[in-house]
């Protein structure tokens, strides 16, 4: 494999480096592999980056983003989280949050060539899907089998002191979501990696719909709201819509809940109550309910975003942020940059759907999907900046953006069998002159026209 080669196979390194766990010093495997290859590009060719020209709308997602990022740094030094009651977050995670997206992005710009986006993006989604598919089988077995001491490193990093993490405490009401910490993130990536299945097999339905029911078990049990109100119904409806899928999407669910069924993995499952609960509300609001007391009458999020807007509601507090759960991308970039961030991560979104509608099937369909997932998403986790899913999610759109470049586009000349030569399979170029060596045919005349030449593809 040459050189050229083997940098088709960069970026779905990182993709399987996502899926890796926490390292020394809190550093998560995905954060080694992205700024270990941005760094590696920009060493390898220092002059490169001053010679990159994105395309506009990726320009524009940088512009936008960098703003992001500049606004809460500034507001870092106002000092204003010091005033308000809850306690700053780290500075460090707070910039790794928007600089990961950033680093994505270029490392995708300097490493992938224009012309082989789409067998990148192949790969990437590829690596995607099927570890999302082994993890969803992970988090199943963890309904039966305790696996908290082998999985604890990819939960936290400071995991070893006794105290329980996020997943820990999930897994007591029978929520499971593997090596992700929290249910919410393994509910995305479930998501994320039915997405990438159907890019990869939309036309394979055999090997496409197993792997969509897998996720769908793994996104069952672990409970994620993210997943079964947003994720699935995103999921069933790009399925159902593929050639021959409302039949391969009836017989999944009918094998599907048979096999369940069989199986008895609903009777000892502790989070089944926890899951029912959600498709029948009891008394109360259902507002509350569905999203967690993130918002309604007792809003867990209230008195965050009163203190941000007391303290600082235009610029917010500072890319620290503060140390309480968010739960929600709009109130993440409202603590750390006010309404200024707002605005700039509802662009972002916004842009992203401009990028799925500038693409070809099947990758509009991925990153249209992309784009509605991240923002729904975003009411109950910061979706592009979430650990290990929004990793993923800028890797495929750092790398579909690359179809935008001119030399994305440019076809090879088109070749033709002349009529004359159908039986003896003689193969010509159109456009190009044939016959002597000095490339006269023969009589000394040119054709006039080729349009009666046959195309006839040769597998390029």
């Amino acid at each position: 494999m040459t050189p050229k080669r083997e940098r088709l196979w960069l970026l779905p390194a990182v993709a399987v480096a996502t899926f890796g766990p926490y390292l020394l010093g809190g550093v998560r495997a995905e954060q080694v592999a992205v700024y270990g290859l941005l760094v590696t590009g920009l060493l390898a060719r220092p002059w490169y980056w001053t010679q990159v020209r994105p395309p506009i709308l990726v320009a524009g997602i940088f512009a936008v983003w960098g703003t992001y990022f500049l606004v809460a740094a500034a507001s870092s030094i106002g000092g204003h989280s010091t005033l308000l009651p809850h306690q700053p977050r780290s500075v460090a995670a707070g910039a790794d949050n928007l600089l990961l997206p950033v680093a994505c992005l270029l490392a995708a710009l300097i490493w992938v060539r224009p012309a082989n986006w789409q067998d990148v993006l192949r790969k990437v989604c590829t690596a995607t899907a099927l570890l999302s598919a082994a993890n969803a089988a992970l988090a199943v077995t963890m309904t039966r089998v305790d696996l908290s001491p082998l999985l604890r490193q990819f939960w936290a990093a400071d995991s070893i002191d006794g105290s329980l993490t996020p997943a820990e405490m999930a897994l007591q009401l029978g929520r499971a979501g593997g090596i992700f910490g929290q249910p919410a993130e393994a509910g995305l990536m479930c998501g994320t990696g039915a997405l990438c299945a159907i890019y990869v097999w939309h036309d394979r339905p055999g090997r496409l719909f197993p792997l969509l029911a897998v996720l769908f078990a793994g996104g069952a049990v672990s409970v994620s709201k993210v997943f079964l109100l947003v994720a699935a119904p995103i999921i069933l409806w790009q399925a159902w819509r593929l050639r021959r899928g409302k039949t391969a999407v009836l017989a999944t669910v009918a094998v599907g809940s048979i096999v369940v069924w069989q199986s008895g993995l609903f009777d000892r499952w502790d989070g089944l109550d926890y899951l029912l609960r959600l498709f029948n509300p009891a008394e109360g609001s259902v507002v509350e309910l569905y999203t967690a007391g993130r918002f309604g009458d007792t809003s867990s999020l209230t008195t965050v975003v009163a203190a941000v807007t007391d303290a600082s509601p235009v610029f917010g507090v500072g890319i620290g942020g503060l140390l309480v759960p968010y739960d929600n991308g709009f109130v993440e970039a409202y603590v750390m940059a006010g309404a200024v961030g707002v605005t700039l991560y509802a662009v972002t979104l916004l842009l992203l759907w401009r990028l799925s509608r500038r693409l070809e099937q099947p990758a509009r369909s991925l990153i249209s999907g992309l784009a509605l997932l991240a923002t729904l998403s975003s009411m109950g986790i910061p979706a592009l900046t979430a650990n290990r899913a929004g990793t993923i999610l800028w890797l495929i759109v750092g790398v579909a953006a690359l179809a935008l470049d001119g030399s994305a586009s440019r076809v090879a000349p088109r070749r033709t069998v002349g009529p004359d030569r159908l039986g003896q399979g003689r193969v010509v170029v159109a456009g190009a002159r044939t016959g002597s060596r000095r490339g006269r045919p023969p009589g000394g005349r040119e054709p006039r026209s080729l349009e009666h030449r046959v195309p006839v593809d040769l597998g390029e």
